[in-house]
């Protein structure tokens, strides 16, 4: 019996979608009315069976195709990371590894070559890989330098404690400060003159000048850094006066944790705690917290935080 295509089940048993071009469909019904009605039995079962071994060859081909391009994946892989291997033991004439991993790992082609044997059929990046690699690397590395060399200039001007001249609004003619509570320290790496510096002609090789950073970049971050602060998808770390942002900032330490005082204590008799030993100080004896209010009872070693920044700021070159 012949039904509209409209009736036939749209799903095969697993679920996947099954498409029956028009014509197919009108083929097999004229197929189906010229075969005489006492034979018609036979022709279904016919094209059953011819339906089943037509499946049975796609699931074998797509076995296949995946097999093969697993192959191809795992192959991609093996050359990517032999020619990766050959770049890192290049050495410069003191016989060091001249091209470091840190920076190896921004590189576009290096990027482009790991995506690659991830994703099939994508275009062959291996041509000139080394080559490429060679070519980006000092562009990287002038990124950094640059990038180095504001970090640094921001260093001379952070005060570890708060005078008129940290406040935004003094002219950078008068000289400022930049106090440690200032965003522009812990958010710099999502301002967008961070993230895209404007270099001196557009080349990152040509240094910035004092004065061009003193009077014109870093305020403009202070000011980007200041805006950042009104998203909701920025979740701030710092300040790292904060004893929240003093976690975030030494939670890599791995030798000195010892950054918070109490502050219910008389200051000439104040000592220095890791988070923990500053908890259990303010439970004892002698204050017996219940519980504890950390922005209220423990204060930061400000000075300890300064001296700390130029790690801080390493993350980011």
């Amino acid at each position: 019996m012949l039904v509209s295509y409209e009736t036939i089940d749209s799903f095969d048993s697993n679920g996947k979608t099954v498409i029956y071009w028009n014509s197919q469909l009108e083929q097999t019904r004229r197929e189906c009315m010229s075969t005489p009605p006492k034979h018609r039995s036979a022709w279904i079962q016919k094209k059953k069976h011819w339906v089943s071994e037509m499946l049975k060859e796609v699931v074998k081909r797509e076995r296949i195709d995946e097999l093969y391009c697993r192959k191809q994946s795992l192959e991609d892989e093996r050359i990517f990371r032999t020619l990766l291997d050959e770049f890192r033991q290049i050495k410069d004439e003191k016989g060091q590894q001249r091209y470091i991993d840190k920076y190896i790992l921004q590189l576009p082609t290096y990027l482009e070559g790991q995506n690659t044997w991830k994703i099939p059929f994508m275009t062959n990046p291996w041509p000139n890989f080394i080559d490429r690699l060679k070519i980006e690397y000092p562009k990287i590395i002038n990124k950094v330098t640059r990038i180095q060399q504001l970090t640094d200039t921001m260093l001379t001007l952070i005060t570890s404690y708060v005078t008129l001249a940290s406040d935004l609004k003094v002219s950078s003619e008068q000289g400022y400060q930049i106090y440690l509570t200032d965003p522009v320290i812990d958010c710099i790496q999502w301002c967008p003159s961070f993230i895209n510096p404007p270099y001196v002609k557009n080349d990152a090789s040509i240094p910035w000048t004092e004065e061009y950073l003193i009077k014109t970049l870093i305020p403009k971050l202070r000011r980007e850094a200041r805006r950042l602060l009104k998203r909701s998808d920025i979740k701030r770390p710092g300040p790292f006066t904060s004893v929240r942002g003093c976690k975030n900032l030494i939670k890599n330490e791995v030798e000195d944790k010892e950054y918070f005082m109490c502050k219910l204590c008389w200051k000439s008799a104040r000592k220095i705690y890791t988070y923990e030993g500053i908890c259990r100080h303010l439970t004892s004896g002698r204050h017996s917290i219940a519980r504890i209010d950390d922005e209220r009872m423990i204060e930061v070693d400000r000075e300890k935080v300064k001296k700390l920044l130029p790690v801080w700021f390493s993350n980011f070159h």
